[in-house]
This record gives C-alpha cells, sequence and structure tokens, in this order.
C-alpha cells in the first residue's frame, strides 16, 4: 500500500505533442528531455475535489485502535474500560486522528533515438529515469492528558500505564514508527532515490498526406523496466513495472500556412501480471498486517487519450501548439489464492480521470539547414502542462525542455 501511486506519471515520458511527423530515410535522430513535476502534494479525490496527497489515509488512534496495533496496550484499554462510572473509557480515549503530509517531488530525464526507416515510418525507443524525494510527516492530537489527569491516583499500575502512553504520544514520530514496525512496515523516513521507469518502443507511420490533411498511426510497446512498488514502505512509489501496448491515431488538417487543427485518439492496453500487495481485512484498514501480504493476480485499468486543439507559426522558426488533453483510466482488477479475501478493495478509487491543458513553443533550425543557410539542424522545444480537473489524480504541473538532433 501507498501513500502516493505516481505510476501513470513515469509511464509517460514524452515531451512533444502527437505528431505526424516522421524522419528522411536512414536519419538518426536522439532527443532528450528533461522534466518535472510540481504540484504533486495535492490530488484531486474521488469526487473531484482538491485534497492533500495523503489525506485519505486517516487512522483514529482512540484506545480500541491503539490495543489492535499494539497488543501490549490492550490491559490498559481494558482497565480503563473497567473503571466505574466510566464505561469504554479505554476505548474513548485518543491519540487524535493520525494524518499523513506528503511533499513528493519528481524530476526525470528521458533520452529517445528515433531512425527513419522510410520517408513516412520512423521507429524510436526512449526510456525515463525519475528522481524522486518525498518527505512525509504524521500529525495528531488527542485527549490522552486530560484521560490521564482522570485516572490519576486510582492505581499506581494505571498511573505508570497512562504516563508511557502520554508519552508516547509526545513522540508520535518514534510511536508511529514504532506500530509501523509491530506490523511489518519500515519506518517512515525521507526518500530519495533515482529509478529507471519503463521502456517505450514506438513506430510513426503516415499513412496519408495531402496539401490540407496528413494522418499517422502511432503503435507503442510498453517494456516493465521501472521500479515496482514496495508493499512494506509506505513512502514508496512504482517508476514503472507495467507491460502495456498501445496505438495512437494522429490527424492535422492545415487551414493556411500558420494555422493547423491538431487531434490524436489512443488507448493504451495494460497486460495481465503479478504484483505483491497488502489486502485489507476491510474498508478500515488503513495498514494491512504482514499477514495480509500476497503475490497476486494484476490487470491494471486500459486508458483511453483524447487530445484536440491548434498550431500557429508566427515565423517560420517559431510554432506555437495549444491542445486540451483528456485521459480516462479503468479500474484495476486483483486476484488471489484466499477465497475469504475481499481483493476488491484493492480496486477503490483506482479508476482516475484526467483533463489537461497543453502548450508548446518550439524553435527549429531544419528548414534553414535544408536551404544550407544553417550548419546544423536540430529542435529546441518547452512544454507546459497543467491539470485543471481531474478524479483520482495529482493536481500537477510539468515543465518539460527538450532538444532534437538529426544526423
Amino acid at each position: 500500500m501507498l501513500i502516493i501511486s505516481l505510476l501513470f506519471l513515469c509511464v509517460s515520458g514524452r515531451a512533444e505533442l502527437e505528431t505526424t511527423e516522421t524522419l528522411p530515410t536512414g536519419v538518426y535522430s536522439p532527443r532528450f528531455i528533461f522534466g518535472t513535476y510540481s504540484g504533486l502534494d495535492q490530488k484531486f479525490n474521488s469526487n473531484g475535489l482538491v485534497e492533500g496527497a495523503a489525506d485519505q489515509y486517516h487512522i483514529n488512534l482512540n484506545g480500541k485502535m491503539l490495543a489492535n496495533l499494539k497488543p501490549e496496550l490492550k490491559d490498559i484499554v481494558e482497565g480503563l474500560n473497567k473503571l466505574p462510572g466510566n464505561k469504554n473509557l479505554g476505548n474513548d480515549m485518543s491519540a487524535g486522528t493520525l494524518t499523513f503530509k506528503a511533499s513528493p517531488n519528481i524530476d526525470y530525464f528521458v533520452p529517445t533515438l528515433s531512425y527513419g526507416l522510410t520517408p513516412n515510418l520512423s521507429i524510436g525507443a526512449g526510456i525515463p529515469i525519475v528522481h524522486f524525494r518525498n518527505s512525509l510527516q504524521a500529525f495528531a492530537q488527542g485527549n490522552l492528558s486530560n484521560v490521564s489527569h482522570f485516572v490519576h491516583g486510582l492505581k499506581p499500575e494505571m498511573d505508570d500505564a497512562m504516563s508511557r502512553l502520554v508519552s508516547a504520544a509526545g513522540n508520535l514520530q518514534g510511536s508511529v514508527n514504532s506500530i509501523l514496525a509491530t506490523r511489518g512496515y519500515k519506518p517512515i523516513q525521507n526518500a530519495d532515490f533515482v529509478a529507471p521507469g519503463d521502456l517505450q518502443i514506438s513506430a510513426v507511420y503516415r499513412y496519408y498526406t495531402s496539401p490540407q490533411w496528413r494522418l499517422a498511426l502511432r503503435p507503442f510497446i510498453q517494456i516493465p523496466t521501472g521500479r515496482a512498488d514496495d508493499p512494506d514502505d509506505l513512502v514508496d512509489i512504482a517508476t514503472g513495472d507495467q507491460p502495456a501496448i498501445g496505438l495512437y491515431s494522429i490527424h492535422e488538417y492545415r487551414l493556411s500556412r500558420q494555422w493547423m487543427l491538431l487531434s490524436s485518439a489512443g488507448y493504451q492496453y495494460n497486460i495481465e501480471d503479478s504484483s505483491t500487495m497488502r489486502v485489507p481485512l476491510d474498508g478500515d484498514d488503513s495498514l494491512p498486517a504482514l499477514d495480509r501480504e500476497e503475490t497476486l493476480s494484476r490487470r491494471t485499468g486500459d486508458s483511453i487519450f483524447l487530445e484536440g486543439g491548434v498550431s500557429y507559426a508566427p515565423v517560420r522558426p517559431l510554432e506555437i501548439k495549444l491542445v486540451y488533453d483528456f485521459a480516462d483510466k479503468d479500474s484495476d482488477w486483483y486476484q488471489g489464492d484466499h477465497p475469504g479475501w475481499n481483493y476488491s478493495l484493492l480496486s477503490d478509487n483506482t479508476a482516475s480521470q484526467i483533463h489537461q491543458l497543453r502548450a508548446q513553443v518550439e524553435f527549429s533550425t531544419v528548414d534553414y539547414y535544408l536551404e544550407k543557410s544553417f550548419s546544423m539542424p536540430f529542435k529546441l522545444g518547452y512544454v507546459f502542462s497543467d491539470t485543471f480537473y481531474a478524479v483520482n489524480s495529482p493536481d500537477d504541473a510539468t515543465h518539460q525542455l527538450y532538444m532534437r538532433m538529426f544526423f
């Protein structure tokens, strides 16, 4: 189980918008993309409302929950419940509602290489290198101090027990890590690592060209070279590990020399594989125990992508694109070997929807090179993407710089 799930962020490493452009026969084109995500500390929840990235992970640390999480506290809770005139005092005492605040950051570098097989067919491959950083803090405020004053002096052993509970509440970070350790989780600590994403191999086939229309297909294969999720680490993320195939249909209609309409439609089919996860007992089980860990059959939900916008070239080497992007992902599916376990709980809130605006500015020397007025052909570009509405997805913005060369 993850505090945040950012798998889809690392699946897409492309910087340029979908295009019908292909390479001349025999030409190689390396491209280097540098990107960063901002705003990952917030997300759109299942109702489309913005909340903290980890706000859904609340744990009510009442007496009953504390007794379940730390069995050595069970006698204390039961003793408080038996106090005359204060039925269920132990169950009602609280160290607070434990909440988490995540501060994730992702930077990435994507090297790609393309090759022109024919004037209308190019192939290429690319793999993102992801630098992930995250700090996670826990917060809670409860009534343990008040309960401690109420029962003080009743029994020496009760005073000692309450003193230990109050001390534990004062050292929340250590208490949380102690609770996590009893359930087989790694301690909460800052994360900082570099890992590859999934390798993507694709092609662009331009099957129709006229003075107004250019139409192309872009099939792709995704190979799971990325980092898998660690089910014992609440701060960990997966940077890939998802086999998939997909296809884009790309369309460009030229209105004039300067203006062009753009659109594309894509579908990604995720191939069934396996994943090690912890299966909750029920909907309130925020921290499934280690004995609930199992390697499951997994079928991650397929995705549909739609894109539409315009391209404007005010001068020949400069092009500006503005598009609206829509992505819709189905729910995930999991199945294991325990007939009595409710695996459908793992599918909750795994369907997602993303609405983005994307802007691209690109400077190209290719035409000048073909006219022999510039010594080297290359393209420089910047892409900005902003999520303005989503469901079960980060409220993020993306900045990307890329350089593409031709040999």
